[in-house]
């Protein structure tokens, strides 16, 4: 995810929305929440001017994402980084992980 990225670069902002995918494919939130957490971490050294932003996970079953969801909440209290909500979407899907466009 974060591969290649230019210290020099005028990047100000990353909004980091990922992990979906692995929850539906079954991995394990913590192995979900420790791979999010590296790669913040590799931003943060890369991109020190750069806010970090932890997008909370969506999906058309809530309970699947909740447990994550809280995880995320805690790594981004814990590493300084904004966490943004999302308005509930759960009329907007049109199976378990792709939103109607």
């Amino acid at each position: 995810m974060v591969q290649g990225i230019d210290e020099n670069s005028k990047i100000k902002e990353v909004i980091i929305h990922v992990g979906i995918n692995d929850i539906m494919n079954g991995i394990p939130t913590h192995n979900i929440i420790t791979n999010i957490s590296r790669s913040v971490n590799h931003l943060k050294s890369k991109l020190p001017e750069s806010t970090v932003v932890i997008s909370e996970l969506v999906a058309a079953n809530y309970r699947l994402v909740k447990e994550a969801n809280e995880e995320l909440r805690k790594l981004a209290n814990t590493i300084y980084v904004g966490y943004s909500r999302h308005h509930p979407m759960r009329d907007k899907f049109v199976d378990e992980r792709h939103v109607n466009r």
